[in-house]
């Protein structure tokens, strides 16, 4: 099981990523290089050395280690992937492996309940998208270039609690028959809602706004498509795997012994 498991993810993960990847390329990234032409028109350099004098004063000390720590990873090298071949080949292989690492969590949750249709998988799809992009787009919606922002680590630490929260919570609000627990989980999908994302001291960006509110939609249904894709094809390919006759079971009879 352990094997068909990995094999069906593999798969899944590498079909998945190829496809998101393009449609990436023709949905999403026209909108985040035209904003990259905008980030770079805009300097604000007055407004954001406030901006940061503030966020200094407000920084913890987990905030300033992980300053301190990406600042000596990333001393050493500048190096960013040209434009072209180069950008959308890093951005396939990273698609892959996310995609890959996603589908093992739907994949090992689909065989827990032996013989699951596609169309069971599409339900563990939608709650994989629930939890990691449809609840925490509540409270911070997918940026493009030159978007002002909270500090990183506090939008971190929320978009953690939130894909923890919601994913408990939707567990016991489909899996658990008692009110009470169903209840427990509804609160637990409301809670990182009530507590409140980070946000910035002042919303907006260099791009149009007409430009941020296509991404966040075009980037929706680029998510849904790969959460659907994750579930159906993980639930299909982990179906037909586990149909198949084991070979290390079927053995050769062993003579008779005199």
């Amino acid at each position: 099981m352990f094997r068909n498991i990995v094999f069906a993810s593999c798969l899944v993960g590498l079909l998945a990523g190829v496809v998101i990847t393009g449609l990436q390329l023709f949905v999403t990234v026209p909108i985040i290089l035209e904003a990259e032409t905008y980030e770079g028109e805009h300097s604000h350099e007055g407004e954001a050395s406030e901006g940061e004098q503030e966020t200094a004063k407000s920084t913890s000390f987990f905030s300033a280690l992980y300053r301190s720590l990406y600042s000596f990873q990333h001393a050493e090298s500048d190096w960013e992937p040209e434009e072209g071949m180069q950008r959308n080949g890093m951005t396939l292989v990273a698609n892959i492996l996310i995609a890959i690492a996603f589908s093992l969590l739907l994949v090992a949750a689909v065989s827990l309940r032996p013989g699951a249709r596609w169309t069971e998988g599409l339900l563990w799809g939608l709650g994989g998208y629930a939890t990691f992009y449809a609840l925490p787009t509540l409270g911070l919606p997918p940026e493009i270039p030159g978007t002002f922002a909270a500090d990183l680590v506090p939008r971190q630490g929320w978009w953690l609690l939130t894909v923890i929260c919601s994913g408990v919570g939707l567990v016991l609000i489909a899996l658990q028959r008692q009110w009470a627990w169903k209840i427990t989980g509804a609160l637990l999908v409301v809670a990182p809602h009530v507590v409140g994302a980070p946000q910035p001291e002042v919303h907006g960006g260099t791009a149009p706004a007409e430009l941020a509110d296509s991404f966040i939609w075009r980037a929706a249904i680029i998510n849904a498509v790969f959460w659907l894709l994750l579930g159906g094809m993980g639930a299909w390919i982990l179906n037909k795997l586990d149909r198949r006759p084991d070979p290390s079971e079927t053995s050769m009879p062993s003579p008779a012994t005199h």
